[in-house]
């Protein structure tokens, strides 16, 4: 499986966030049912310029349905593991999501350590 790459090559991450209102980074995988789960950690990171307005959310979708979506993450929260079954499940879609009220807080959203499970 290939991640979207930000920072060194022996920690991939899936990242989105930075300033603004809105953002999202999408990623879709053919997993062909072969895979029972899907794990990893949901982290804040920097540069964090934060307040309560900045929020993002983890959000797995398995054939066009919702199979998890994270607690709402803010500049101070703490890393989230998840483990999400994906049994039987053809494609596969990660998203970060990232939404703010204020233009002047900020800040990163990343996956990291994922894997698929047989």
């Amino acid at each position: 499986m290939e991640w979207l790459v930000v920072g060194t090559a022996h920690d991939p991450l899936m990242t989105t966030g930075g300033q603004g209102f809105e953002g999202f980074a999408l990623r879709d995988y053919n997993v062909d049912g072969q895979f029972s789960s899907v794990n990893g950690t949901l982290f804040v990171g920097g540069p964090i310029i934060g307040g309560p307005t900045a929020i993002g959310n983890l959000v797995i979708w398995g054939d066009g349905r919702q199979l998890y979506r994270s607690p709402d993450m803010t500049f101070d929260s703490e890393p989230i593991e998840f483990d999400v079954d994906i049994s039987g499940v053809t494609a596969l879609r990660i998203i970060l999501e990232y939404r703010n009220q204020s233009n002047s807080q900020f800040f990163r959203l990343g996956i990291t350590g994922t894997q698929l499970v047989r």
